[in-house]
């Protein structure tokens, strides 16, 4: 909802490195998303509950660093070899006001210790970049070969002939 993105927008341009993020309107096609993700040093996709998140795949499958959170759908091909992980200890009532609004069960807490992960984790990306270090995601490239088009439809089709 229009509300939800403003309280986001405030937030974001409120914080004390306001000046420093970018906020972007929904891109009009998929070559917009690919030029920002191929200018970017890092994926960060910090996330209580989450489905299969193509982007944060997409980030892999083009080098980029990825920090996501440790939870739901990101275990099945996030590591600690190809991501920098959150990691996540309490739950609470799935609830933010505009697309959960607590009827629907729980999810993971993203707290403070988690806030400090991520920090962590940023820093680690810009200090990294700052010494020059090649900042190529191999195993992540790696991991997304394993989920391409054609990798998909040959197991469809074993699975059929099984």
């Amino acid at each position: 909802s229009s509300t939800y993105n403003k309280e986001w927008e405030n937030l974001c341009k409120n914080s004390a490195l306001g000046d420093k993020i970018l906020l972007f309107d929904r891109f009009s096609n998929q070559k917009e998303i690919a030029k920002l993700i191929q200018i970017s040093d890092c994926g960060i996709f910090p996330s209580s509950a989450e489905g299969w998140n193509m982007p944060l795949l997409e980030c892999m499958s083009i080098g980029k660093r990825v920090i996501a959170s440790n939870v739901s759908a990101h275990t099945q091909y996030c590591t600690n070899i190809n991501s920098l992980l959150i990691d996540f200890t309490e739950i609470e009532l799935a609830y933010d006001g505009c697309f959960f609004k607590g009827e629907i069960g729980n999810w993971h807490k993203f707290g403070s210790d988690q806030e400090e992960q991520l920090i962590n984790h940023m820093r680690n990306i810009h200090k990294r970049k700052q010494n020059g270090e090649d900042l190529t995601n191999k195993p992540g490239i790696e991991t997304s070969l394993k989920f391409s088009w054609k990798n998909t439809a040959d197991k469809i089709i074993e699975a059929i002939n099984a």
